[in-house]
């Protein structure tokens, strides 16, 4: 039996239509989930879901969660889709108390993932599951005592004074004077993360080449492949290991 006969055009352009038409259909299985739980929701736009922008690189994270959140003000929570996936943002804080404190047991695991082949991914403390989570947290909870806190501020004054030694420097009383504060606040934090975690004094401040401010420049350098790999991991762990991301 032959699939392709003399009007094998039309047919191809039938079959890729068929097709379009059944991924659609398919990414938009769940548009209706949060209206027939009765909960105030974005409405998908696209099989992307509400994701579409972010996804396109027109909008940031950040921009995209303070769009989700001030959709519904009056609302003690809201939904939304990513792809094709349901998603549920709190607004209200006791809700948000009483699943961080109450209920955690059933709150415990982030939806952030990585793949099980990945070794050091699956070891990150921001995608661990439990139990090893719970292992994890029980041996890091003695850094943060008082007493350790106290000394780890000490250490954030001092990069404090160093901020304000490097602005005063930068003679921002004249005229039309322009600052790139995204680089400063970058060299801020790198700093800040240096003093604080690792014990060192990085001063990418007064040196934006510094060693530690280049190698993490570097392990966090955007491309495509590395913003794709990023925003799966968080947004949908499900794609990591079909399409092969650590």
């Amino acid at each position: 039996m032959t699939f392709l006969g003399d009007n094998w055009g039309l047919e191809v352009v039938i079959l890729v239509v068929l097709i379009i038409y059944l991924i659609y259909r398919y990414m938009m299985r769940n548009s209706e989930y949060w209206k027939n739980r009765g909960v105030v929701y974005l409405p998908p736009t696209s099989v992307f879901g509400n994701f579409g922008e972010f996804l396109l690189g027109k909008t940031s994270a950040g921009c995209f969660t303070k769009m989700v959140y001030d959709y519904a003000p009056n609302e003690p929570y809201v939904g939304f889709f990513i792809l094709d996936q349901p998603m549920l943002m709190i607004r209200d804080p006791e809700i948000v108390k009483q699943i961080l404190i109450k209920d955690f047991d059933y709150f415990k695991d982030r939806y952030a993932n990585a793949p099980a082949y990945d070794v050091i991914g699956t070891s990150n403390l921001f995608v661990l599951k439990n139990p090893a989570w719970k292992f994890l947290r029980h041996k890091i909870s003695p850094i943060y005592t008082s007493g350790r806190l106290r000394k780890m501020l000490t250490l954030m004054i001092e990069v404090g004074h160093d901020l304000v030694t490097y602005m005063e420097s930068l003679n921002l009383e004249a005229p039309g004077r322009e600052l790139e504060l995204k680089d400063i606040c970058a060299r801020f934090t790198t700093d800040m993360i240096a003093t604080t975690a690792f014990g060192l004094r990085a001063n990418s401040l007064n040196n934006p080449n510094a060693e530690f401010r280049e190698s993490g420049k570097e392990f966090f350098r955007d491309t495509f492949y590395r913003s794709v790999e990023h925003n799966s991991g968080m947004f949908a762990p499900y794609l990591m290991s079909p399409l092969g991301f650590h």
